[in-house]
């Protein structure tokens, strides 16, 4: 704790340089240790200025997913009040489940600046350059029934739009069930997986992973990033701290809308990003393939799909495209 503390003196007095000696009185620690600290921030990567007569001041906060940095000024009820993170782990969230059946609790996060085994919907990869994305997975222990999962995801999703727009100001969309898009193009994508029985779910997964400051080269055809977007995001440092913070804070009332019963307000701003709703589109869905318009969500978040005949089928799960 001592090492967050020394930061928290660090950050309150920003604007100014603050002693060793004041730090050593008020951490109970020698001055000898400050500088051990101090060294010790440095090497993960703060800039902490030093002055003859004047002491510390931080001067930047280094580009990393840090549980501290993330806490620090996350204001939270319960998300995100216990984070790990990982320099490289093969997937957040086989690292969430293994947490979960530990029984960390609801709202417990997984960091990873890369993954070795990174993954999306239906087995496919998920690859990100190291340090270049937000790549996190979230335990959650809904009182839903197994076959309305679904909802976090769409939730989930909202979320993840909502914490664009507020930090960049730039308008996404979202395409069910699970990617998130800004003008077509894919920015980010969420993976669900649970553990449940019969009629309850034992723990839920939300994985998220978003292209943050990932260069074009680096992105598939039909693929985009925050930087590539904004122009600037990522010159400076913090910026995957703050969209971090923001996706938390927005997980965080989305769920807890859903936990007060209010399905229908998520659902009402899943609907105003949707980008299919009103399109024909082709769904794969296992052996079949299903033709029709979209016209909204079904309460368990199933994808509702007027047919040409007239009759209206809900879609559970598969690779949704527009035809026109």
């Amino acid at each position: 704790m001592t090492e967050d503390q020394l930061l928290d003196l660090l950050r309150q007095n920003q604007s100014g340089f603050i002693s060793g000696g004041e730090m050593s009185h008020k951490l109970g620690i020698s001055r000898t240790a400050i500088w051990k600290h101090i060294e010790h921030l440095r090497k993960l990567g703060y800039e902490i200025e030093a002055q003859p007569h004047q002491g510390y001041r931080l001067v930047s906060i280094p580009d990393r997913l840090i549980p501290e940095e993330i806490r620090f000024g996350l204001n939270t009820r319960w998300m995100g009040q216990k984070i790990v993170s990982y320099e490289e782990t093969a997937s957040t969230n086989d690292v969430a489940a293994k947490l979960a059946v530990q029984g960390m609790p609801e709202g417990t996060v997984v960091f990873a600046e890369s993954q070795s085994k990174g993954r999306g919907r239906l087995g496919r990869a998920w690859v990100s350059p190291k340090g270049k994305s937000i790549l996190m997975s979230v335990i959650f222990r809904p009182k839903l029934l197994p076959n309305q999962a679904s909802q976090i995801t769409l939730m989930s999703a909202v979320a993840a739009a909502k914490a664009v727009e507020k930090e960049t100001g730039i308008t996404s969309q979202i395409k069910w069930p699970n990617d998130i898009l800004i003008e077509g193009k894919k920015i980010a994508g969420i993976l669900t997986e649970m553990q449940a029985e019969t009629d309850q779910i034992r723990y839920l997964i939300v994985g998220i992973g978003m292209n943050v400051n990932v260069p074009k080269e680096a992105l598939p055809e039909n693929a985009t990033s925050i930087h590539i977007e904004t122009g600037d995001m990522g010159q400076g440092t913090g910026d995957r701290i703050r969209l971090a913070q923001e996706l938390l804070r927005q997980l965080e009332r989305g769920y807890d809308l859903l936990h007060d019963g209010q399905w229908e307000t998520v659902c009402q701003e899943w609907q105003e990003r949707s980008i299919l709703t009103g399109k024909q589109v082709n769904v794969r869905c296992m052996e079949r393939q299903i033709e029709g318009t979209v016209t909204g969500l079904d309460p368990d978040g199933s994808l509702l799909i007027r047919l040409d005949h007239g009759l209206t089928e809900r879609v559970m799960a598969g690779d949704v495209v527009a035809v026109r």
